[in-house]
């Protein structure tokens, strides 16, 4: 008798155990975003990362796409832009930068 119910407690420690591990992976897995701003992406106008609503996958060149947090323009100075693709938002202007490259300035 003290057998079974000795069992019985080591089986439901172990459940108890194995169902907080996988809790905690889930709750891991739902936080961590593998994509960041600029990665490159493959869908257009789909999220880059499930759990993160402001990334979006955009079309910056011709068949080019890239993880942005705003799929309209890009309102960060510094950051790339494709004219005609992916432009600068309203008070910043894509231009050729120091290194050759466009950038909203």
């Amino acid at each position: 008798m003290e057998n079974k119910a000795s069992s019985k407690r080591i089986m439901l420690a172990t459940l108890a155990v194995f169902a907080l591990v996988m809790m905690l992976q889930i709750h891991i897995g739902e936080s961590a975003c593998p994509a960041a701003y600029d990665d490159p992406c493959t869908t257009p106008n789909t999220l880059c990362c499930p759990t993160d609503p402001t990334l979006h996958c955009v079309e910056v060149a011709d068949m080019v796409y890239k993880c942005k947090d705003d799929p309209i323009c890009e309102d960060h100075a510094g950051h790339e832009c494709y004219p005609g693709y992916f432009d600068c938002c309203p008070g910043l202007t894509c231009a050729t930068n120091q290194g050759g490259g466009l950038t909203c300035q």
